[in-house]
């Protein structure tokens, strides 16, 4: 995939998203949604629903951008399911909505997603793991990657004063992502 979602794109697959799900019986309102937009500072999660008053805000991870489009709608309809009430978390009525959308469509929503998910090309992923200078906490002993974080965070400045959940090693390691 060489095209890049542009923002009117993105908007227009929010709304395919409502449209699918509101046909298989989910109970939106797509009254509640103000605002669509990207955020820059969003790393992790692909979108986000915020609740502003009465009303919802998504909005988006860059990354979104690059992604196939079939996966940009499930994650549209993940965002949209949030705003029914009761649904705010990923509880049993969130997951049954989910999984009525997943059967019906042959969808793979879910409650947490990489960016591989979203069928983005290997050189798009490595260049937003890059600028937002992630790295992973690596134990030797066990010899496994536990976790990528920001070098901000506490854990990449004294690794080895951290201790390895698999092994119980004390002496993590940091090393750049590959």
């Amino acid at each position: 995939k060489d095209k890049v979602i542009t923002q009117a794109e993105m908007v227009e697959l929010a709304k395919v998203a409502y449209e699918q799900a509101v046909a298989i019986g989910i109970p939106l309102n797509k009254h509640l949604v103000r605002e669509i937009s990207v955020n820059n500072r969003l790393k992790k999660p692909l979108a986000r629903c915020c609740r502003k008053g009465t009303v919802f805000v998504f909005d988006y991870n860059v990354m979104l951008t690059y992604g196939n489009p079939t996966k940009v709608i499930e994650t549209w309809i993940h965002e949209w399911v949030h705003t029914i009430p009761g649904c705010f978390n990923h509880g049993a009525k969130f997951q049954m909505y989910i999984k009525r959308a997943n059967a019906h469509y042959g969808y793979k929503i879910a409650t947490k997603v990489s960016y591989s998910y979203l069928e983005i090309p290997k050189e798009y992923r490595t260049m937003h793991v890059q600028e937002v200078n992630l790295v992973d906490v690596y134990c030797p002993t066990c010899d496994k990657v536990l976790c990528r974080i920001s070098k901000r965070k506490g854990v990449s400045k004294n690794p080895g004063d951290y201790i390895c959940k698999l092994c119980k090693n004390k002496g993590l390691q940091i090393r750049g992502v590959s």
